[in-house]
């Protein structure tokens, strides 16, 4: 921990509120007072180079073998339907997970030149897939400075290649960059309104992002906004309009992927690929699973159903199952068996 920590734990230990706390490794500079007081509640405190020194001199601990069922962590969902849940990984849900993340789509690559700006909690499942993808792929991997205002500061000092995030961010991109052009007069304006038409065109008929003229007079400013590197987008955890993303497509020059999944596949289930043309939907299943859909006839959703037209349009709940499946929620077995039937497949309570 940091020294700036410290007085906000003592006050909670003389509290009463942290009975287990005894021992604390800290990095900054501490005061005389400041350990005295740590010392006065019964808490030892210890700089981190001592920790580390001290471990070297201890014999080499005896570990258990890791194997695919290995627990990896439990990783705590969100807690908006409830109380927050244990989800317990597998280091074969990761490893599958990060396996297929070169596989899903041919236009999709993680390369070892890439470079990847992280400014998503690292709580949050997905996240840590991406640190461990780093790590398997070999690709740079830079965090921001902590305060999500400053996020353009630090996308111009790294100039990512790859760039994960959120709807609610690319709106502010979206809106930023509408704005923009609303501002325009002239001719400028009148380039950037047939570049946009133009490029939308063809991503609705191609799926392509680029364009030889309408990029050098037009885009590469927008792309500029992300480092001028970026080549390819993630966008997850929430529905994203559609206007809002293809223009995104065409503003950023480069495919934008959108996926769908749960913190209990370890993140992903679905995924666009990068020359779908179509937007307003979360792709095909990510290779580590296969999905279904099961009717709610109390909802009235059901394979049977069709639209307006008499097409067919079967819908129901979505499940899923694979290699990425978790095992359970920790210490709640009752809900584990709500959530996986006695085949394996994991009910989303989504509904597809």
């Amino acid at each position: 921990m940091q020294g700036d920590r410290l007085k906000n734990i003592i006050d909670l230990k003389k509290e009463g509120k942290l009975t287990k706390v005894t021992n604390i490794i800290y990095f900054d500079t501490l005061t005389a007072a400041e350990l005295e007081s740590a010392k006065q509640v019964g808490i030892t405190i210890v700089k981190y180079e001592d920790a580390i020194a001290e471990g070297m001199n201890e014999p080499k601990a005896e570990c258990d073998e890791v194997t695919p069922d290995t627990y990896y962590t439990f990783s705590y969902t969100s807690g908006t339907t409830g109380m927050p849940k244990g989800v317990m990984l597998t280091h074969r849900n990761f490893a599958c997970n990060i396996g297929a993340m070169n596989a899903f789509d041919p236009g999709f690559t993680l390369r070892d030149d890439d470079v990847y700006i992280s400014y998503l909690p690292l709580a949050h499942v997905f996240e840590r897939m991406l640190l461990m993808s780093a790590m398997g792929y070999m690709f740079q991997y830079g965090f921001f400075q902590g305060d999500v205002l400053k996020l353009k500061e630090d996308l111009a000092v790294l100039r990512p290649t790859i760039m994960v995030s959120v709807p609610r961010l690319y709106n502010r991109f979206f809106d930023l960059m509408k704005q923009k052009i609303n501002e325009l007069t002239g001719w400028k304006r009148t380039i950037t309104e047939w570049g946009v038409e133009k490029k939308l065109a063809n991503l609705e008929a191609h799926g392509t992002t680029t364009h030889f003229l309408y990029d050098a007079l037009v885009f590469n400013k927008f792309k500029a906004i992300l480092g001028g590197r970026v080549r390819t987008m993630i966008t997850g955890s929430a529905p994203i309009a559609k206007e809002v993303l293809s223009f995104l497509k065409i503003a950023f020059c480069c495919p934008i992927h959108e996926g769908y999944g749960q913190t209990e596949c370890g993140a992903p289930a679905a995924i666009t690929w990068s020359t779908d043309p179509v937007t307003g939907h979360v792709g095909g299943p990510f290779p580590t699973l296969e999905i279904k859909l099961v009717d709610v006839p109390d909802m009235n959703y059901t394979s049977e159903d069709t639209d307006e037209a008499g097409v067919p349009m079967p819908r129901g709940e979505v499940c899923y199952k694979g290699y990425n499946n978790f095992t359970g929620y920790f210490r709640h077995a009752e809900q584990t068996n709500e959530a996986i039937d006695s085949d394996k497949w994991v009910h989303t309570g989504d509904i597809g």
